[in-house]
């Protein structure tokens, strides 16, 4: 296996994948990824992200979006400020990208995941289960 520096600017070809990258709003460096298989299905993955990155052109039609739901629904913190996301934020970005299917994960020990799927249903009419594992979506 060789290492490679990448450039998140462009696309990457691995194997017969494509994988791209968008920058988000996080405090660390982050990228959200998206891959594509030659056969159209595509997958997009958050990372983490503050609502204010904008990525619903990003993972635009993706099959099944894998997306972060970190904070609590009361969260205070302004939304330029944030690098996470709650589960309705979550939902609205599936929602926004026409997503196909959409798992929740990253979630906090503290927080009860049932209540935020529940929160996330409210705005996402499609698929959500939260990640689990040995999880199988397609």
């Amino acid at each position: 296996m060789i290492l490679q520096e990448y450039d998140p600017a462009n696309a990457l070809t691995i194997g017969a994948l494509t994988v791209a990258f968008a920058r988000t709003v996080h405090y660390l460096p982050t990228w959200a990824i998206r891959f594509l298989e030659p056969g159209g299905h595509s997958l997009g993955y958050t990372a983490d992200t503050g609502p204010a990155a904008d990525l619903s052109d990003f993972f635009a039609g993706v099959d099944l979006l894998l997306a972060e739901a970190t904070l609590p629904e009361s969260t205070t913190v302004e939304l330029h400020h944030r690098g996470s996301l709650t589960a309705t934020e979550a939902a609205a970005l599936a929602t926004a990208s026409n997503t196909g299917k959409l798992v929740l994960t990253h979630f906090w020990e503290k927080h009860d995941p049932e209540s935020q799927l529940s929160a996330a249903r409210s705005v996402f009419t499609g698929s959500i289960q939260l990640a689990v594992k040995n999880i199988t979506v397609f």
